[in-house]
Order: structure tokens, then C-alpha cells, then sequence
């Protein structure tokens, strides 16, 4: 992100701030940290983005979010302070919220595979070694089933199989819907 090469505030707290914010909103993070440096550099139009309209008053600007109005000062700061105020009284729980789905679950998970094999192949030796090893002897293993599996008799054995299958399934069909036609009596 661009913030803190405009001059702008980019810690932790704040872009959790952006980040509850677009969430809440519906739109990416980038696109408000983009409106923040529009800001910066004097447009407010990229807010309206995020349902926040702005009135140029001369030394100040209002801001109006749902009805809403706050008078700031023309600078960064008071627009960070705003967005921080808007976040907590809008968006309080949002971010908590879109942590818990599974699309988020997927992209924690994704995350430590990565950190994983990463950490796997800058290793030199013991836990990677075990893991190469491991990998080679599954990799002979189904190379030698996929070479079983080609041979003609193997071919034949599961063909059998799948047809002695299929025609007990018929069977079992054939025979539920005799039943259920000519239910058995009972005395």
C-alpha cells in the first residue's frame, strides 16, 4: 500500500480500520486506502465509494455517512480519526465476522501449507529428510501399482469384478421391485 509513501498513517490499528470499513462496505481494502490518499492530495470523490459524501467548506470538510454529518479538518489525520470513529460505530464486528467463515478458515490454512513447505525445503536434513524419503517410497509405491494395474490379467481380474458387481446390484434391484409389487403376505 501506498499510505505511508504519501505521507500517510499506515499502522496495524489503522489498516484494520480500512480493512472493517471496505468489509463492511463491500469493496477492497486498496480501493480505500486509494480514496484516503485522493484525500490526501485534495479530491474526496473516491469516498462516495464507501457511502461517504463530502461538503468542501473552505478550511474544513463535513462528512456525511448514512445521514450523519462530522465537520473535520482539511488533513489526513482528522480523516483517520474520522474513519476510525465510523468504523467502530458502523462496522463493529464485521472483520471479527468475515474471519470466521470458511473462506476465511480456507485462506488461514492455505497460509501455514505454505509456511510448511517452505520451512520443508529450507531444512537441511532430519524432519525434510523424513519427508523426501517418505515422498520417494509413495511415489515408487504407486508407480509400481500404476505398472501392476497395465498388466493384462490385473485388467481382466477388475473387469470380472466390476461385472460381477454390476449384475449383483441388478439382482438386489430386480428383486426389491418384485417384492415391492408382490408384497409377501403374512398369516
Amino acid at each position: 500500500m501506498d499510505l505511508g509513501n504519501n505521507g500517510l498513517t499506515n499502522s496495524n490499528e489503522q489498516l484494520k480500520t480500512y480493512a472493517t470499513i471496505a468489509h463492511g462496505t463491500g469493496r477492497d481494502i486498496n480501493t480505500l486506502t486509494d480514496a484516503v490518499i485522493a484525500f490526501s492530495q485534495g479530491s474526496t470523490k473516491a469516498l462516495r465509494q464507501f457511502g461517504i459524501t463530502a461538503k468542501d467548506n473552505g478550511d474544513t470538510i463535513s462528512l456525511t455517512y448514512k445521514g450523519s454529518t462530522t465537520e473535520i479538518q482539511k488533513n489526513s489525520k482528522a480523516l483517520d480519526s474520522y474513519l476510525s470513529d465510523l468504523a467502530k460505530n458502523n462496522f463493529d464486528g464485521v472483520l471479527e465476522t468475515k474471519l470466521n467463515t470458511v473462506s476465511a478458515a480456507t485462506g488461514r490454512l492455505d497460509n501455514a501449507w505454505g509456511t510448511f513447505c517452505t520451512r520443508l525445503m529450507q531444512s537441511d536434513g532430519g524432519f525434510g529428510e523424513l519427508i523426501i524419503m517418505g515422498n520417494d517410497f509413495l511415489a515408487n509405491t504407486l508407480n509400481g501399482i500404476s505398472e501392476w494395474l497395465d498388466d493384462p490379467a490385473v485388467i481382466e481380474w477388475f473387469h470380472n469384478l466390476a461385472k460381477t458387481v454390476r449384475e449383483t446390484f441388478e439382482g438386489i434391484r430386480t428383486e426389491r421391485r418384485q417384492t415391492e409389487r408382490h408384497p409377501r403376505r403374512t398369516a
